[in-house]
């Protein structure tokens, strides 16, 4: 397949978000196993951001 052939379409919308630290763990465990949840999608990155403050300081 060439790069002109590349498509790409939207195909679900993001109906629910979770948080361990907010929802536990049972929670969102629970919901991934639910049987009509087909792709579980996560963003992982080396930063850490708040979202409150935008700081990007790592404590380690």
């Amino acid at each position: 397949m060439s790069a002109d052939a590349w498509t790409a379409r939207v195909v679900g919308v993001v109906k629910k978000a979770l948080h361990v630290q907010i929802d536990g763990l049972e929670t969102v465990l629970a919901a991934m196993c639910e049987p009509q949840i087909a792709i579980v999608s996560l963003t992982i990155t080396e930063k850490r951001v708040f979202p409150l403050s935008g700081d990007r300081t790592v404590n380690a």
